[in-house]
């Protein structure tokens, strides 16, 4: 019935049916009209069944009613509409509403976001007694309603004991029954919530539901009619408030204006070029000389005054303001009308208007006296040597040049006004030794106001080095600055003289020094002589002494004369060598026997030289004289064992040479013809490298190198060729030959053909160490190279070995079926179709018996030694022909794999022994890898792999949802998806035990795929279910192989799409190492991922390969530091300048800055400090579950921010 009268209120329009006789002509006249329209609606929806129906007096008193409610519903509409007084739109509301549909209650619950509460406003109940629901304050969060109403659903509760969240538990206490709860949006916005209330439960039909929808319209109307008329009429209020301040403040402007110094206008420039002057105070007349009124009827009337050569840079000035925007400041000279030339100076601020018009408010001042006095004072600045220059220290410690001449820009290369803008450009240039004292003597100026003087050091821009002397007076200020007048001078010429001359005079008494201590330390002694017929000595150094015994003061005494000391047998020879060279003027040398103070005789060396006048007269004779007595005694000594070597030499059977220090032969005894082949003329003056065996040459040269520096006498043995061309072994001992100092001086070899010997040693070797049967490597020889291979194993990363032990499966029973012969042979062709398998470096040996081990080298894996042993054991499948019988054979292996804990050789063979019986217990051709942990792991990784695979399939994965915040609100903003494995046997992976070998086995894209599709999935539910989480963003990583897959964009759209996301809300987390990997095609991926909104971040910046040549390119929106800097961050840590200096980088690419890892305050506190923008770490949450996250969401929780420094 209810829904059959709304129909016939729709259809008041609709005519009559011309057939209707369901009431007769005389009832019809009086009946009222809404009954005639339902008759009408009800017949046209019979659609011929019109004759069935009819319409008795029951009908009639329930549509009167129905016709009733609609009258006061149309009222109740009329009435609230008309309200623009919330309180009475809510009360006649609800009252209304809840009369008319009695027993139902009725409230109006306002929904205050800022505070996530509901609120009710208006409340009807019918029962007296029941608890008062105004000013109730319901949460937001963990209601169930409240989240149906946020998606602005309809909520119908037909009972509420149905209820299970507490927060509508609770109200349902009070307010039992059925509720129709219908959402109240206003301006796009949730307002509230219209709420009927039934004291029992009860089935909420289609057309209370409708009858619900139709009063919430109209309180949306009438409720943004009211909040509009609020608005309106605040704004009402505020714009009388405004005018008036603006009349009170023109009025201070005009007395302002009137008694201002120079003038203040308004000038405008419009947007075609045209201008003009909007105001101008009366100081126009005292600047001009023409009244104001003028100036605003024809602005040219001021331009005409400017001074010609002004103009054109003044009406720059103006235009560039314009372009900028930026105040106008200029200072120009004007011609009045009487002739007078003035100087103006400006000041203005401009405005741009919609128009397109630019419109200044300027001050204008005439600063003509003060300009005089400034060229007046700039022409003595330039006339005066040195720089003028005033100088203020602020009571703050700040401070300024204020003044400063032209004739800076000599000295410091700036312009005055550089200066003046910025002085820290002149304290950088003072040296850092003069910086601090020039400093300290300013502040000791300031404190006592007496006269300032100073001289420091300067390098300019250019590098160049000047000496800069100033003197300046003080004199404070009322405020407490204090300001310096003072002049400074360039006394770089003077100062770098002075330097030039005491460097000159230090350099010239170290000489001095350096020479006194070196004739002082000279083994003889120097002297100097006069050109007078004793030659009187003029100096002689102290070393006289020890050479002739007499001091320096008996010569110079004249006590004694040199020449006296000179054998007689010398004299005459000695003279006439020396004259000789005088008359030549050339130096000479000389060794004579001189008779010291003692009597004894001794042998020197001199060498002299004259020194002449301009006219070439000997002025003077100086020279060095030193004892060479020792020398001449060992040159005797020489030559005697010389006569005796060459007797002992030329009558021995070993080859005796005599070699230079750098190996040339001096003499070669006469047996090399008989043990070499070469006569002795063949082997002189040539070089041992030239018959030294090539593999030998190297270590046999440094050997006697080794003896010529120190006199190493160790026999060594080596091989030297025949003149045949044959190469014989030969030990040789060699022997230092020292003089009379004790310096080695040439070098004695004897060496010993001992061929036959080396031959004898090398077999015995040979046999000691192979096996005499098949010739291979014996256990001896076995255990060497293992023990080698372990050495090489422990300390090279990239060497590994594996042992292979075979025994032979069916040998016994040939051995003893066909003898020992038989078996011998077997062994020996065995043995040498294993050496066929194998290559260097790796080895074959035999232990004994039908026992064999190979020793695989520089291995790469396990499979490779897999591969070898199946190789062997193919070599032995093939049959073996013993005299006429084909014999087969198998062989078991065990393999033993090196590892770190292996130290002795004995060990990889006995559990390379109990892998091989192992072997064997699973029959013949067999092999089985003892260690048990490689096999373990390998076993392992081939399950793990076979688990990835069959966990894509079965979607075992779960993102972890991390928290993103805003470091300086301590806002959520994002969370980054982080991906976990729930195995079903192992429980809860994490991504570092399965992350890096699904990359290897090409499985990552798939896992990332599905990552991808279910975080965007969450946060597009989120992004529904709380609207004030609209702005939410979400973190995915990728892997290098999702940047190579090409069909990487059309997934990311698809996902979008199918999400409904936009592109700014999901970041997509890019390592710093895959860049670099293809730059260009990274560049153009990522650019078409910005294109689409996407953000883009380097993830663990710092730590991958460097892409600083690269970064400024890529189209990136932040960079995220990895953990690893941000876990010790401490400012004297080099990790804090890192990330300092990561800070540095993004804020000059204009990029976002995100550190990982944050696990204290004390890191959030310096990473606030630095400028970060955004964080995550376990100080804010762990990784969350999906449940988790949106129970945070719900909450909106925001994390307290502190600055600790």
């Amino acid at each position: 019935m209810w829904h059959q009268v709304q129909r016939a209120v729709v259809m008041d329009n609709q005519q009559p049916l011309k057939d209707i006789n369901l009431i007769s002509p005389d009832d019809w006249a009086s009946t009222p009209e809404p009954v005639k329209h339902l008759v009408r609606v009800l017949m046209a929806e019979e659609q011929g069944a019109i004759a069935d129906f009819s319409l008795n007096g029951q009908h009639i008193t329930a549509l009167r009613a129905q016709i009733q409610r609609e009258q006061t519903l149309k009222r109740v509409f009329q009435s609230i509409r008309n309200s623009l007084d919330l309180d009475t739109i809510f009360t006649t509301a609800t009252t209304e509403i809840a009369q008319l549909l009695a027993p139902l209650d009725c409230c109006i619950v306002h929904y205050v976001a800022d505070q996530l509460i509901w609120h009710t406003v208006a409340a009807f109940h019918h029962r007296s007694d029941h608890p008062s629901t105004i000013d109730l304050k319901i949460p937001d969060a963990n209601n169930l309603c409240s989240a149906q109403l946020r998606r602005r659903q309809v909520v119908k509760i037909d009972d509420t004991r149905s209820l299970y969240d507490q927060v509508n538990q609770s109200v349902a206490e009070t307010t039992p029954g059925a509720w129709l709860l219908t959402p109240l949006v206003i301006e796009g916005r949730l307002w509230g919530c219209f709420s009927l209330l039934s004291p029992h439960p009860l089935s909420w039909s289609d057309d209370q539901v409708a009858l619900a929808q139709a009063v919430a319209t109209q309180l949306e109307v009438a409720i943004y009619q009211a909040n509009l008329y609020q608005r309106l009429h605040q704004e009402l209020d505020e714009r009388r408030q405004v005018e008036a301040a603006l009349r009170d403040s023109q009025s201070c402007f005009q007395a302002m204006a009137a008694n201002l110094p120079g003038a203040i206008f308004r000038y405008i420039l419009h947007s075609d070029g045209s201008d003009g002057v909007l105001y101008m105070s009366q100081g126009c007349h005292s600047l001009w000389e023409v009244d104001a009124e003028a100036v605003l009827d024809d602005a040219n009337l001021l331009w005409a005054m400017v001074h010609p050569d002004d103009r054109p840079a003044m009406q720059a000035s103006v235009l560039e303001s314009a372009r900028t925007l930026e105040p106008w400041r200029f200072t120009w000279r004007i011609i009045t009308p009487s002739g007078r030339e003035k100087w103006l100076e400006a000041a203005g601020q401009p405005t741009h208007h919609p128009n397109g018009d630019i419109v200044w408010d300027t001050l204008i001042l005439d600063i003509s006296d003060r300009k005089r006095a400034e060229l007046r004072f700039q022409a003595l600045a330039a006339n005066t040597p040195g720089v003028i220059y005033q100088y203020v220290l602020c009571p703050d410690g700040t401070d300024a040049i204020t003044y400063i001449s032209p004739g800076c820009q000599e000295i410091w290369e700036l312009t005055p006004q550089q200066i003046m803008d910025n002085v820290d450009l002149v304290w950088r240039m003072v040296s850092l030794e003069d910086l601090l004292p020039i400093r300290q003597s300013v502040l000791a100026s300031a404190r006592t106001l007496t006269l300032w003087t100073g001289e420091w050091k300067i390098t300019t821009p250019s590098q160049q080095v000047r000496w800069l002397q100033a003197t300046a007076r003080p004199h404070p200020k009322a405020n407490g600055d204090v300001v310096w007048d003072g002049l400074m001078l360039d006394i770089t010429p003077q100062q770098v003289a002075l330097e030039q001359r005491q460097q000159a005079e230090a350099a010239l008494l170290a000489s001095e020094r350096r020479l006194s201590t070196l004739i002082s330390n000279l083994p003889g002694f120097v002297y100097r002589s006069c050109n007078v017929p004793d030659y009187t000595a003029e100096f002689i150094s102290q070393g006289s002494t020890m050479v002739t015994g007499y001091t320096p003061d008996e010569y110079l005494r004249g006590d004694v004369s040199y020449g006296q000391h000179i054998h007689p047998d010398d004299q005459q020879a000695v003279w006439d060598l020396a004259q000789s060279a005088l008359q030549a003027h050339q130096p000479y040398e000389c060794e004579y026997r001189i008779i010291t103070k003692a009597g004894e005789e001794r042998w020197v060396w001199e060498r002299g030289q004259g020194i002449y006048a301009d006219d070439g007269t000997l002025q003077w004779l100086e020279g060095f004289i030193t004892d060479i007595s020792d020398r001449k005694q060992a040159e005797a000594a020489l030559r005697d064992s010389e006569a005796r070597y060459r007797l002992l030499a030329e009558n021995s059977k070993d080859l005796v040479c005599l070699h230079q220090l750098d190996g040339q032969y001096l003499y070669v005894s006469p047996s090399c013809q008989a043990l070499l082949g070469y006569k002795y003329t063949q082997m002189w003056q040539q070089y041992p490298a030239q018959f030294i065996h090539s593999e030998d040459r190297s270590w046999v040269l440094e050997e006697l190198q080794e003896a010529a520096n120190g006199g190493k006498t160790v026999p060594i043995t080596y091989r030297m060729r025949q003149k045949s061309g044959q190469y014989r072994w030969f030990e040789t001992l060699t022997k230092p030959i020292m003089n009379g100092d004790g310096q080695i001086i040439q070098l004695q070899t004897t060496s010993r053909d001992v061929t036959e010997r080396i031959q004898a040693q090398e077999q015995l070797q040979y046999d000691a160490l192979h096996d005499s049967l098949t010739g291979l490597p014996n256990r001896h020889l076995l255990m060497d190279r293992l023990d080698l291979a372990i050495y090489r194993a422990q300390r090279l990363n990239c060497y590994a070995f594996a042992v292979i032990f075979l025994d032979l499966d069916r040998f016994k029973v040939i051995n003893d079926s066909l003898g020992h012969l038989a078996g011998d042979k077997l062994l020996v062709a065995i043995a040498r179709r294993l050496q066929a398998v194998l290559k260097e470096p790796n080895l074959v040996a035999r232990l004994g018996g039908d026992e064999f081990v190979i020793l695989l080298e520089n291995i790469q894996d396990f499979l490779q030694v897999v591969q070898v042993t199946e190789r062997l054991f193919e070599a032995l499948r093939h049959p073996f022909s013993l005299d006429t019988r084909d014999v087969y054979t198998t062989a078991s292996a065990g393999i033993v794999l090196a590892s770190p804990d292996y130290r002795e050789a004995v060990h990889l063979l006995r559990d390379a022994d109990i892998a091989m019986y192992r072997a064997k217990t699973k029959g013949k051709a067999c092999y089985e890898i003892f260690d048990a942990a490689m096999h373990a792991h390998a076993m392992h990784r081939l399950h793990l792999e076979n688990d990835l695979r069959r966990a894509i399939d079965n979607q075992e994965f779960m993102l972890h949802y991390q928290p993103i915040v805003a470091l300086d609100t301590g806002q959520l903003v994002g969370f980054e998806a982080l991906i976990r494995w729930q195995h079903p046997h192992d429980g809860l992976k994490s991504p570092g035990e399965f992350i890096a070998i699904a990359e290897e086995i090409g499985l990552i894209s798939a896992i990332d795929r599905w990552g991808l599709a279910a975080a965007c999935q969450q946060l597009a539910h989120w992004q529904a279910d709380f609207p004030q989480w609209a702005n939410l963003k979400i973190s995915v990583n990728l892997s290098a192989q999702d940047l190579q897959c090409p069909n990487l964009l059309a997934e990311i759209d698809q996902v979008l799409a199918q999400t409904g996301l936009r592109g700014q809300s999901l970041t997509l987390e890019i390592t710093e190492s895959m860049l670099i990997e293809d730059i260009e095609t990274t560049i153009d991926l990522l650019s078409q991922m910005k294109h689409r909104g996407l953000q883009i971040s380097i993830d663990d910046f710092g730590t991958g390969y460097s892409s600083l040549s690269y970064l400024h390119r890529l189209p990136v929106n932040s960079l995220k530091v990895d953990r690893s800097f941000v876990n010790q961050i401490q400012e004297d840590n080099k990790n804090h300048q890192i990330i300092k200096t990561i800070m540095a980088l993004s804020r000059q690419l204009h990029l976002n800055a995100v550190a990982e890892g944050i696990e204290t305050q004390i890191q959030v506190d310096w990473l606030r400090s630095l400028g970060y923008d955004l964080g995550q770490g376990y100080f804010f949450s762990h990784p969350l579950t999906a449940e988790a996250a949106t129970d945070l969401l719900a909450q909106s929780l925001t994390w307290p921010m502190t600055i600790a420094r």
